[in-house]
């Protein structure tokens, strides 16, 4: 999420106390947000919407020398 790994990665903690801290720490509540996040990200394809978006800006921005 947020291009951070979950399960993979140190800098998930982060994103974990994000929605921790989004929740008041109530777990199960920080659990279900993030859980329908995940399923809303997939569910729209954010990533490859960001990604593609980023080489449309490339493409458009590239000044050859």
């Amino acid at each position: 999420m947020w291009g951070v790994p979950l399960l993979a990665d140190d800098r998930s903690d982060v994103i974990l106390l994000k929605f921790l801290r989004a929740r008041d720490y109530k777990v199960k509540e920080a659990f279900t947000m993030l859980k329908n996040t995940v399923m809303w990200r997939r569910e729209i394809y954010v990533h490859n919407s960001v990604q593609w978006r980023s080489r449309h800006v490339e493409k458009k921005t590239h000044v050859l020398p």
